[in-house]
């Protein structure tokens, strides 16, 4: 009874995390922004061959085969502290900030036997895959270069929220006491806003309610869908001393219930007596999902008195493709002609390898101490044609490091650590140099490259994991 009354409270839990959602997170879809559980976070993502607890389900599924403890794991109370400095992107000498403090995305997953059989394992999971806030917001006044009877007004006000949440059931086959397969199956819900208003203003100075030149653009676009799979592979292999592991992460397939919408809008005056307005908006563009497949590779062997872990992961490139497009005439065929336009927006993603490296060191059987560094590699490629889309909300790859400590109490164990990432973009296209405006240059944008971006997130790692029973007691009837 004992037992089962703790299973209870361990599914209520799992039940609770799964609707808990995070305050801050990630700046851009980077495949390695995340990790989850006590090793993954303090390792850095070593574990394709480490883990030994319920994240097997998303780092390695054949790992759950071969361990040896039943129960649930948690990690959620992950303060996070980011800052994204942004130079010269509206003009040399300028500087754009968004800092964020709240709680990274959060794992839970559970362990069990769903059959009496010893040989298959069965997890299942629920946890934040990405979560990216980034905004900006700033705005100038100033003189309009060699006129001092005019006034320059220009502001930006970006944002991008990008969510993607994941449910997933894991089963693995154990082949032998140290060979075992296995695959887990994800659902996957997606949603993705992004919004970018764009102003520039000539006014008379004695008089600045008269506008006399105008560029304002405004391009957001929304879409979501409500579910796609995801199929992970995995091998695990652990001969001595020695743990192999082996992944295969398929791309997002079979996406269904799709919603996409759009609205571009540019108004300009290109002198005191024209106004021109272009405008085109759908709340039923056509959206397409792209994303990569990836293979893992992960080892883990004693050096003397520590063990080393080492995980890479080659995320495969994905070809430019139009992602959101639509057919619309903004006057739904009253104008004389009709006016369709063609809408669309690409994206493509290159190829990546990100690696990882982590290092243990029991200090007795209650405390093992834990370091590592990986990379977090942007795999966003920018492309002509977008627009302002090719000026913001890509990120800069990152370094991270982490240390920290591992301590197991009776069937709980606990961990606790730090993690720093620091990631540097530079010589990136200017968006505009508000700062020499004149009626001549107002309608064009800057061709230096000379915005740089730097990335600085410090994040506490905690983690908690509660064990039902060991295999062991398991076979002795205990527990």
């Amino acid at each position: 009874m004992i037992h089962l009354r703790m299973k209870w409270k361990g599914w209520l839990l799992l039940s609770l995390v799964a609707f808990t959602r995070p305050a801050t997170a990630q700046t851009d879809l980077q495949y390695w922004s995340h990790q989850y559980g006590a090793k993954g976070l303090l390792l850095n993502g070593a574990v394709i061959a480490s883990t030994e607890d319920e994240t097997a389900i998303f780092y390695n599924p054949g790992a759950l085969g071969l361990d040896e403890e039943f129960g649930l794991s948690l990690s959620f109370l992950t303060p996070s502290f980011r800052t994204l400095n942004v130079d010269n992107l509206l003009g040399d000498g300028s500087s754009l900030a968004d800092r964020d403090f709240g709680l990274t995305p959060g794992l839970a997953a559970a362990h069990f036997r769903l059959f009496k059989s010893p040989f298959i394992s069965t997890a299942v999971t629920t946890f934040t895959r990405f979560r990216t806030g980034l905004s900006f917001r700033d705005r100038i006044v100033s003189p309009v270069t060699d006129s001092e009877d005019l006034l320059f007004v220009g502001s930006v006000d970006f944002e991008k929220r990008i969510s993607e949440r994941w449910v997933g059931l894991g089963f693995a086959y154990r082949i032998s006491p140290v060979f075992s397969v296995g695959l887990s199956q994800f659902l996957t819900i997606h949603s993705n806003k992004y919004r970018l208003d764009f102003q520039k203003e000539i006014v008379d100075r004695q008089d600045p309610a008269r506008l006399l030149y105008t560029f304002d653009s405004n391009l957001s676009y929304n879409f979501s869908y409500r579910i796609g799979q995801v199929t992970k592979l995995g091998l695990a292999w652990q001969p001595g001393n020695w743990k192999l592991g082996l992944t295969f992460t398929s791309p997002t397939y079979l996406v269904r219930w799709t919603s996409a919408s759009y609205r571009l809008r540019e108004l300009r005056r290109t002198h005191p007596d024209s106004l021109q307005l272009h405008e085109l908006y759908s709340d039923s563009a056509q959206l397409r999902v792209k994303t990569p497949l990836s293979i893992g590779f992960g080892a883990d062997f004693r050096l003397g008195l520590s063990r080393v872990s080492i995980a890479l992961e080659y995320f495969k490139n994905v070809p430019p493709f139009t992602f959101l497009e639509d057919d619309n005439d903004p006057y739904d065929g009253l104008s004389q002609p009709p006016r369709e336009e063609h809408f669309a927006l690409r994206v493509a993603n290159k190829a990546v390898l990100n690696v990882a490296l982590g290092f243990q060191r029991e200090l007795n059987e209650r405390t093992t101490l834990l370091w590592g560094i990986r990379t977090d590699f942007n795999q966003k490629r920018e492309l002509e044609g977008n627009g302002n889309l090719s000026f913001l909300g890509i990120t800069p790859s990152a370094i991270h490091l982490s240390f920290g400590g591992f301590f197991h109490l009776w069937k709980n164990q606990f961990s606790l650590g730090l993690d720093f990432a620091y990631g540097l973009r530079q010589n990136r296209p200017q968006l505009v140099n508000l700062r020499n405006i004149t009626p001549d240059n107002l309608f064009d944008l800057e061709t230096k490259f000379n915005v740089d971006t730097r990335l600085q997130v410090w994040t506490l790692v905690f983690t908690y994991d509660f064990i039902f029973k060991t295999i062991r007691e398991r076979r002795n009837g205990k527990g």
